[in-house]
């Protein structure tokens, strides 16, 4: 983990080059981000003179955001098949998702498989929901893991959609 200071150094850089982007304007320089001799930084004197101040145009999303739905925690994505007793049939693991990482549209078979998924990472295609690792039993077993969701499921449960936080074309700033 970083320091929260330098995180949040690190964001306005990005938000400040974004936003020189986005209004086609020269980039601002960057500085050394934590000053030298005690200067502060050349982008925060940048941004310290806008508060207070207003856009003259909107400032909009050019893309939905997350562009591709999300899990919002840790667990397995499956999708939503169900055995006789109405609960979740179990499923084989066959691999992981990280955050960062584009979820992947291969390498497992929606109706049988399953995919241990971390929160934030995109849902691998054809999965409809995210188990919790807590409603899950995990059997290790030859040719891999098996999960077993021990509550009940819903479509789309535990997914942030595409969207759900910043449509496109919504106003950022205005």
């Amino acid at each position: 983990m970083i320091p929260v200071p330098w995180a949040i150094i690190q964001s306005l850089r990005h938000a400040a080059l974004a936003a020189s982007s986005a209004l086609d304007i020269e980039r601002p320089p960057i500085d050394n981000d934590r000053g030298e001799d005690g200067v502060e930084p050349e982008i925060l004197r940048r941004i310290r003179a806008l508060l207070g101040t207003h856009a003259d145009r909107d400032v909009t999303s050019p893309a939905p955001v997350p562009a591709r739905p999300t899990s919002i925690l840790d667990g397995y994505a499956l999708s939503a098949g169900f055995d006789a007793g109405g609960s979740l049939l179990s499923r084989h693991v066959v691999r992981r998702a990280y955050a960062g990482g584009d979820g992947g549209g291969g390498g497992h078979d929606a109706a049988r498989d399953a995919v241990y998924i971390a929160t934030g990472a995109a849902l691998p295609e054809g999965l409809e929901l995210v188990a919790p690792v807590e409603e899950c039993a995990v059997t290790s077993r030859e040719g891999g893991d098996v999960v077993r969701v021990l509550a009940s499921a819903a479509l789309r449960r535990n997914v942030r959609e595409i969207g759900s936080d910043v449509a496109a074309g919504a106003v950022l700033v205005g």
